[in-house]
């Protein structure tokens, strides 16, 4: 993904990036998971996740703040995964949680560019996702721009995608 200004075209650096799989491909999308925690261990029950250690997920409606949130993953099994949180409640986590792959996660480089190569795509994988850049806290220095959406299909070849960002001064 490359992030430009819609204006000038210039390419963004630090603007933060979430891609993540959407319906219709292998990846998981919205998948009812259990997670239990030991310590500063979450242990995701996730059958036939088809997930690799070091990739990343987005967990959703757990009932510990701690275990919301995009994880990078460990995998301990075929139906089981793990993510370090920040210690917290013990035992099974309470909600209805769900469990997406992510495909990016993270701050475009000084040419505007967030890539990734962790995923080996041998069918068509359809993608959703936002970017957002606003300045830091407390001065929220500008440049600020609207957030930006990202769509498209990831194929065997890749998806190689450029994003035009609004200014929002």
């Amino acid at each position: 993904v490359t992030v430009k200004d819609a204006n000038t075209l210039a390419v963004i650096e630090n603007a933060r990036v979430l891609m993540e799989a959407t319906t219709g491909g292998p990846l998981p999308v919205g998948v009812t998971v259990t997670i239990s925690n030991s310590t500063t261990t979450a242990t995701v029950t996730h059958t036939s996740h088809g997930l690799v250690t070091g990739n990343q997920v987005k967990i959703k409606g757990a009932g510990y703040s701690q275990n919301n949130g995009v994880f990078t993953i460990t995998v301990t099994g075929a139906s089981t995964y793990t993510y370090t949180i920040t210690a917290g409640n013990d035992g099974a986590v309470p909600g209805t949680i769900t469990s997406t792959a992510v495909i990016l996660f993270g701050l475009t480089n000084a040419s505007g560019i967030l890539q990734t190569t962790s995923f080996n795509f041998t069918s068509s994988q359809p993608v959703t996702g936002k970017i957002r850049k606003h300045g830091v806290p407390p001065s929220y220095t500008p440049p600020n721009y609207r957030t930006g959406a990202i769509t498209g299909t990831i194929i065997s070849s890749g998806l190689d995608t450029t994003v035009l960002l609004i200014p929002d001064d």
